[in-house]
């Protein structure tokens, strides 16, 4: 005779070995439809961080104006005390 608990320990051991396979199955599937996703599609690039050419500062408008006006004003003062300078010379009495 055999005994019952031999078949019992035989029973769990096939229902063991069958989940092992559906899982295994299921695993095998999935790495077949993502090996296949990674050879068939091309990969699009996105650009990330785009670097552009700095922008130069822009001088002060207003650096500009004084110092404009200050030669401008120099040499207008220059002129006008170089001129009394010479008719005085050039003797107008």
């Amino acid at each position: 005779m055999i005994s019952r608990a031999s078949s019992l320990n035989f029973e769990q051991l096939s229902r063991k070995v069958e989940t092992t396979n559906r899982v295994y199955q299921e695993i095998l599937k999935n790495k077949e439809r993502v090996e296949f996703m990674l050879s068939s599609e091309t990969p699009e690039f996105q650009v990330i961080d785009r670097t552009f050419i700095p922008i130069v500062a822009a001088s002060s408008k207003l650096k500009a104006l004084l110092i404009g006006g200050f030669l401008g004003g120099f040499l207008g003062v220059g002129y006008i005390i170089g001129r009394k300078i010479i008719r005085d010379a050039m003797g107008s009495e």
